[in-house]
């Protein structure tokens, strides 16, 4: 038994003021109406397939009851072409959305669920989140799949295309983790790297991960700087990338100091850096490739471990202003700058203790003791 509190609103003008009789329709005839609606409803989603639950029902009868029809052809997939129409957003944005919405669709279909709007649940978007979860997505993976739904359905209803409000409830907060353990390597370890007898794959590799090391971008800079050459500027003086893929700043990085071994390694490969397509298989390699090394801490190192390197060196070995670091890496607060990317460890603190032993110059002693 479902019980749905519902009212039957009678005003002054539908009562006919001689007999003080309703003119509408009894009782009885609009919850024989209701019940004939309802049961058409729930034979017409048992032949289309879709599970009949306490939800599906309770939503139907809500839906009849206040006389609003369910609109069929309004699934995730149609707002969500429509959502693109609306908006100019980039290419990794875009790609976000698609994988968002192939995900739920995939979760849908899986969990045998309903695919109309008006259906949804919050229910079923916590069985969302619990299902990437499943898939060893990270949380904050998962955070941008939901926003990217959640937009969607939300757009939908501001609009007034929907009337069912589970995209204002969906809610998922990702846990902050702050990831400390981030190996970080000196200059001199560079230059090891660098000169070490690796496998034609694995010497690739490690070549793009001292690259990184040495010019302090993201991932996704390179792959703007490899496969997107017309928007870089680069020369025997400087490089510049007109665009940084995740702020949209320009980025410049002179052939200057520490950045220099990254023009080392331009010219073994002639001005063209291998190609790598996915941030994460190049982890999954990196990390295989520093297995064989025999490095201890080999499960940690990933290609934003270069950045911090990067960060590092310039900081505690080099001694560069915090300021201009921060500008080299295209922070727009400083203080991001040292909480997040000033990594040292021992060995960097022992080598910029090493610059203050300078010999002390014996001075005449003016002192003259009485």
């Amino acid at each position: 038994m479902i019980r749905v509190g519902t009212k039957l609103k009678v005003t002054e003008k539908q009562f006919d003021p001689k007999t003080n009789k309703p003119l509408t329709e009894s009782l009885e005839a609009v919850l024989d109406g209701w019940k004939s609606k309802i049961h058409n409803s729930i034979v017409e989603n048992e032949r289309r397939g879709n599970l009949i639950d306490y939800n599906l029902v309770k939503q139907i009868i809500q839906k009849v009851t206040t006389n609003k029809t369910l609109n069929e052809d309004l699934t995730i997939r149609t707002l969500y072409h429509e959502y693109m129409k609306d908006f100019e957003l980039a290419d990794s944005t875009r790609k976000n959305y698609k994988m968002a919405i192939r995900l739920f669709e995939d979760f849908l279909r899986i969990t045998k669920s309903t695919d109309i709007i008006e259906r949804y649940t919050v229910k079923e978007f916590q069985k969302f989140v619990k299902y990437l979860k499943e898939l060893k997505y990270a949380d904050n993976t998962i955070k941008i799949y939901t926003k990217c739904i959640k937009k969607v359905v939300n757009k939908a209803y501001w609009e007034g295309r929907i009337e069912n409000e589970v995209g204002r409830m969906m809610k998922f907060k990702a846990k902050s983790i702050v990831k400390t353990d981030y190996v970080i390597f000196s200059s001199e370890e560079l230059i090891q790297l660098e000169g070490l007898t690796l496998r034609p794959g694995a010497r690739q590799r490690m070549d793009i991960f001292l690259w990184l090391c040495y010019v302090g971008v993201r991932f996704s800079d390179y792959k703007r700087f490899v496969f997107e050459p017309e928007l870089c500027e680069f020369s025997e003086e400087q490089l510049v990338i007109s665009e940084s893929v995740k702020t949209g700043k320009r980025i410049f990085i002179p052939n200057k100091g520490h950045c220099r071994g990254a023009w080392r390694i331009l010219k073994k490969y002639k001005g063209h850096l291998p190609r790598y397509q996915s941030v994460d298989s190049f982890n999954r390699a990196i990390r295989k490739d520093f297995m064989r090394l025999k490095h201890p801490e080999y499960q940690k190192i990933t290609s934003h471990c270069a950045r911090k390197t990067f960060t590092t060196i310039l900081l505690l070995e080099d001694g560069m202003p915090p300021l201009v670091v921060s500008k080299l890496l295209t922070h727009s607060d400083i203080r991001l700058t040292m909480r997040h990317y000033e990594k040292g460890g021992d060995e960097h603190l022992r080598n910029a203790l090493k610059k203050t032993e300078k010999p002390k110059e014996e001075k005449p002693n003016h002192l003259k003791i009485i």
